[in-house]
Formats: structure tokens, C-alpha cells, sequence
């Protein structure tokens, strides 16, 4: 999440952010507008909590003279029931106001070009050479089921569609890729871990910022703060969640091998074909603090 002061001290920075994301820029002012009575409030609130001890002491010094008091009790009252409505109000307003704050991305860089979709992509570098066939090349996934080594079908039939069974060798394969990457990024110094499955919703918007949109993407448990992983980065990003590094502690590498689960099914385009964008899939997700 965004901190606040940047929209405070810098509005139009993160305007023109959202207006070369192709995002809302309104959001901007509608998180200013209700920081602005956040902190109205709070002052209020403040005031409020001053006046309530300056009572509590005047009181005090009353009862301690033999003095009549009620006067400032039946006032001390009135302080005390205005001062709990604005708590309240103060929270849900703070609450509000970051619910909006969560929906803002990072500030793209300068260097981000603009586009509407992939086809405005910019070029940096190629490596390696674009290989040439000599015959029509095929999709993979009809080479896997004619080999025996994928069942799309069943795997529907089971879990509906985007699921699969992998078979055979191709299981093999699969946890021999996964090991090989472990062995690789453990000689460049990497801590291996195996995360939870699930993060609870602190967690998942602290990496992601919310949950309202992106949040559709993902599973989530029914009656349980909890959503399954679309990533393992959501579990180590929050695996540190609330500590602080001393500068000689860092970089903390990690690596971590899970399954992942995604909601969003189906192909973009030229994935549309095969093993990409399914609803579960194995991964080795790199994490450096």
C-alpha cells in the first residue's frame, strides 16, 4: 500500500501514474477527501480527550475541596459520549480511506512505456536464437496426451475445467525440474522453504494491495480468513510481516517450492493453447528482502 503522505504531499505524481496505467485518477481525490475528514475528526477527537482529562483533574480537585461537582460531572458525560462516537467514526473512516489507498498500484517508473496491450510492448534485448523447423510444429499438450503422459479429460471430470492429471514420466519430470532449481538457487545462497498454502487476507493484501479486483483471481475458504496461495511469494512476502532487518542481515535470499492456485482459467492469447494460465501448477518462486 501506498504511504498517504505521497498523496498528500504529491497528488498529481500519482495521478499521472494511474492515467498511464489506464486507471481511475478520481481515486486520488476520493482517498484525499476522506483522509482530510479522517484527520478533522482526529483533531476532534484529540481536543476531545484533552478536555475529558482536564475534567477528570477539575473533578477531582472538587470532590477533594468538598465542593459541589456535578456541574462537571453531567459535562464530563457529554465529552465522554461525543468523544465515543467519534472513535468509531474516526476508525471506520481510517478503514475507508485504505480500502481506496489498497486499490492504487506502485508508481510505474519513467522508463515504463505506454500502451494498451501487448502489442505496445517495448524490445530491450533478445538472446539466443529463434529456432527454425522443418515441419509444423505442434502444440505440446498433444504430444503429452498421445504419449499417455496428460489426461485433460478426467482431470475435468474431476475438478472441472483448467485441471489435469499428469502421468508417468511426466510426474517425474515435473518434481525433477523443481529439484533442480532448489539445488541451483541453494548453491547462490538461497534458504529453501516449503510456505503455507494459505495466507490470511492481511497478508494477501499486503502484497497485493486488495483484494477487490485481483481478489477474484483467487480462492478464497469459505467462512475462513484465508485465501489459497496464487503464489508463494504471498507467504514469504508476509513471512516477516511486522520485524524489522538490521542493514548486515540483508539480502535475506529465499526460495520457495509450493503448489499455486489460481482462479483465472482459460487462455490470453497465443496461451491459449495448453498448459498455461490453469487452475493449479507447480512452482520455485525466487524472494529477496
Amino acid at each position: 500500500m501506498l504511504d498517504v503522505e505521497l498523496l498528500r504531499e504529491n497528488p498529481e505524481k500519482v495521478k499521472e501514474s494511474q492515467r498511464r496505467r489506464g486507471r481511475s485518477e478520481d481515486i486520488v481525490d476520493r482517498v484525499l477527501e476522506k483522509d482530510k475528514k479522517w484527520r478533522e475528526k482526529l483533531q476532534r477527537m484529540e481536543d476531545l480527550r484533552h478536555k475529558r482529562n482536564k475534567k477528570t483533574e477539575k473533578i477531582s480537585e472538587l470532590k477533594q475541596e468538598g465542593k459541589d461537582a456535578e456541574e462537571e460531572i453531567s459535562e464530563m458525560q457529554e465529552v465522554k459520549k461525543e468523544l465515543e462516537e467519534l472513535e468509531e467514526s474516526v476508525e471506520e473512516l481510517k478503514e475507508e480511506r485504505d480500502v481506496l489507498l489498497r486499490k492504487i498500484p506502485n508508481i510505474l517508473d519513467e522508463e515504463v512505456p505506454e500502451g494498451e496491450d501487448e502489442e505496445d510492448n517495448v524490445e530491450i534485448r533478445k538472446w539466443g536464437k529463434e529456432p527454425e523447423f522443418g515441419f509444423e510444429p505442434r502444440v505440446h499438450t498433444e504430444i503429452l496426451e498421445e504419449k499417455d503422459l496428460l489426461d485433460v479429460e478426467r482431470g475435468s471430470k474431476v475438478a472441472g475445467s483448467d485441471f489435469y492429471f499428469l502421468k508417468g514420466e511426466l510426474v517425474e519430470l515435473d518434481l525433477a525440474i523443481q529439484r533442480f532449481a532448489l539445488d541451483f538457487l541453494k548453491k547462490k545462497g538461497y534458504m529453501i522453504v516449503e510456505p503455507p498454502y494459505m495466507v490470511k487476507t492481511d497478508v494477501y493484501e499486503g502484497i497485493l494491495g486488495s483484494t477487490d479486483k485481483s481478489g477474484e483471481e483467487s480462492y478464497r475458504i469459505k467462512d475462513k480468513d484465508l485465501w489459497l496461495i496464487p503464489t508463494s511469494e504471498y507467504p514469504i512476502g508476509g513471512m516477516f510481516k511486522d520485524e524489522t532487518f538490521l542493514e548486515e542481515e540483508l539480502p535475506v535470499k529465499i526460495c520457495a517450492v509450493s503448489p499455486c492456485f489460481r482462479r483465472e482459467g482459460g487462455g490470453h492469447g497465443k496461451y491459449s493453447r495448453g498448459l498455461y494460465r490453469m487452475h493449479q501448477f507447480n512452482k520455485v518462486e525466487q524472494f529477496v528482502f
